[in-house]
């Protein structure tokens, strides 16, 4: 009940009770005596009972009173419908600040929003070029190398055909005491990886690597300086990853080359030299053939390979048995052959045969990689005996006008190979690392930087595999984020093995073979001292001088020094019953440059 309604009661019931009060008086008046009368009037005069007139006041009096009690709640009611509107207003515009706030809200979370949706859409690939499925990486590099030799040699980015072949101090070649300075940008680099999987389980990938150190008969350096474009590795794989098994086909480096890790393919640990021939003493080939590797888990690997057989024999000065004819290599015949009819090729029926296991771990902070294997190769030839038509005791292929003079012609098989050793690791984490491999064995001057003769001819007929050693040492420091600074030390080294039949001195590291002249003295053609040892000093650096989006460019330069010795050898055989032995040796210095650019490679 509100305020008017309480008042609007209160002045009715004052109303009825003067109107009761003054019925009840007349009525009285009417029933008693006078005198009775009269005592009570006069008793109720004394209390002035309000007349008609009075009433009639009061009546009017209230009448104003609820007029005013009802404007009063008409202003109370207009003051309340008043502060509803406020408080209405105030509401409305405080829903519509949270709204605004809750739209403002809204709004900065749409780039999260969009973000968070981009997030959950396939992300464009830049890593690589995709097709069907498969992720193909371009790589390579562009380079301009430069190289001064204090003794030419007639090479290219390459000390070809191998160090082995550094002239002596004295030989007939002229060039030996010419120096040579040299720009070539031949190696240049261009390499392709496709790769995918063809299921879960089963990833395969092919890799094609290629440069431009290849030569054909008319390339020369005249004008156009036009190279061939050759193979450097070529070659697939197919990775079964839950046995950890691994099958490589095609031509790739050797396994015999030292791993940084594991047995994959393209983590061959290759110094760091700009020499396209790298250093002596390291071991290495590419070579087509198959590879089974696996991945036995806790660092543990195994692989076995099957590759190309070559024989680089030592055929000259062999004393054979009198009517012995030696046939073991050929240069294929002209027009006929997809050979180089200029060079020749060995006849081999067995591959290179190569088992290695490596192991891998991380010894107080420090990764170490340590792998050893074994190498079988089998040398072959064909012998004639018995032979009396001109050009026997010669070691080269049958004419059709020898072919039938030899009584007796049979095949032989020889044995070689040896056992190797690698070592990578982390001298000091990040700063400093270690390289060390070593092989030993018969006949493997092919698997060296030098390049050294791998067998001679017995005095059977027969090849036998020369001993060597090849032993390669070396250290890169980090000096920065983007300087490395390398150095190496090589050793190729051959055991003589010789022998005499009657008067005719034969084998390899001879001391009759003459070293007439001490090959000291340009112009000493009959200097054929056979060699003993190769060695090189290595020292240079690598700059990463720029990376960016566009790729990194690189700044190279090395200096190594080359020394070549000889067996013992006659140098003075003019009193026969005093003749005079001595070893002769060559030495070489390169200064090698590179600028390389690496398209979009970090």
């Amino acid at each position: 009940m509100n305020k008017t309604t309480l008042l609007r009661g209160a002045g009715l019931g004052a109303l009825l009770a003067f109107g009761l009060g003054a019925a009840a008086h007349a009525a009285d008046a009417d029933k008693k005596p006078a005198a009775h009368h009269k005592k009570h009037h006069a008793v109720d005069r004394g209390g002035e009972a309000p007349t008609a007139a009075e009433f009639a006041a009061m009546k009017t009096e209230m009448a104003a009173l609820e007029q005013r009690l009802n404007a009063s709640n008409a202003a109370a009611q207009q003051a309340q419908a008043a502060a509803a509107a406020a408080a209405q207003a105030q509401a409305s515009a405080q829903a519509a600040q949270s709204a605004a706030q809750a739209e403002q809200t809204a709004i900065s979370q749409i780039p999260a929003d969009v973000e968070g949706a981009v997030a959950k859409l396939p992300k464009p690939h830049t890593d690589g070029l995709y097709f069907k499925g498969v992720k193909i990486t371009p790589g390579g590099f562009i380079e301009a190398a430069g190289v001064y030799r204090t003794r030419g040699t007639q090479s290219d980015g390459a000390s070809s055909p191998g160090f082995g072949s550094l002239p002596y101090a004295g030989t007939s070649t002229e060039a030996a005491h010419m120096g040579e300075t040299r720009f070539s940008a031949r190696q240049s680099r261009l390499s392709l990886l496709a790769e995918g999987d063809a299921t879960p389980d089963v990833h395969l990938s092919a890799y094609y690597e290629m440069d431009f150190l290849g030569a054909g008969q008319t390339a020369n350096s005249n004008e156009s300086n036009s190279y061939n474009l050759r193979i450097r590795n070529l070659y697939t794989t197919a990775d079964f990853k839950n046995y950890g098994l691994s099958v490589l086909a095609g031509q790739s480096w050797s396994l015999v080359t030292l791993n940084d890790k594991g047995i994959t393919p393209r983590n061959e640990m290759i110094p760091l030299n700009i020499d396209a021939q790298y250093n002596v003493g390291f071991v290495w080939a590419r070579q087509p053939g198959i590879r089974v590797t696996e991945n036995f888990g806790h660092g543990l690997w195994a692989a076995v390979a099957a590759e190309m057989p070559q024989t680089n024999s030592y055929g000259g000065a062999a004393a054979l048995q009198p009517g012995t004819y030696v046939t073991y290599n050929s240069a294929p015949y002209a027009g006929g052959s997809l050979y180089n009819s200029l060079n020749a090729y060995s006849f081999n029926n067995v591959p290179d045969l190569i088992a290695k296991v490596a192991y891998d771990n991380t010894v107080v902070g420090h990764h170490l990689h340590a792998e050893a294997y074994g190498l079988y190769r089998n040398f072959y030839d064909r012998v004639g005996a018995g032979c009396t038509a001109a050009g026997v005791n010669s070691p080269a292929i049958n004419t059709a006008a020898t072919a039938n003079t030899c009584k007796v012609y049979r095949n032989t098989n020889t044995s070689g190979g040896g056992i190797g050793v690698g070592l990578v690791g982390e001298v000091i984490p990040g700063l400093l690392d270690l390289r060390v491999s070593d092989l030993n064995g018969r006949g493997l001057g092919r698997y060296g930087s030098a390049q050294l003769n791998d067998a001679y001819i017995a005095s059977d007929g027969a090849l036998d595999g020369i001993r060597e050693n090849l032993l390669l040492a070396g250290l890169t420091f980090h000096a920065t984020k983007t300087l490395d600074v390398y150095g190496y030390f090589g050793m190729e080294q051959d055991s003589h093995a010789s022998y005499a039949v009657g008067t005719t001195q034969g084998g390899y590291g001879n001391p009759y073979f003459s070293n007439s002249g001490g090959c000291e003295v340009a112009g000493a053609f009959n200097c054929t001292g056979n060699t003993r040892s190769v060695t090189e000093a290595t020292l240079g650096l690598w700059d990463k001088a720029y990376t960016g989006d566009f790729g990194s460019f690189r700044l190279g330069l090395q200096y190594s020094y080359f020394r070549r010795d000889s067996f013992d050898g006659l140098v003075d055989n003019s009193t026969a019953s005093k003749p005079i032995f001595g070893a002769v040796n060559g030495n070489d210095q390169m200064i090698y440059t590179s600028i390389r650019y690496y398209p979009f490679q970090k």
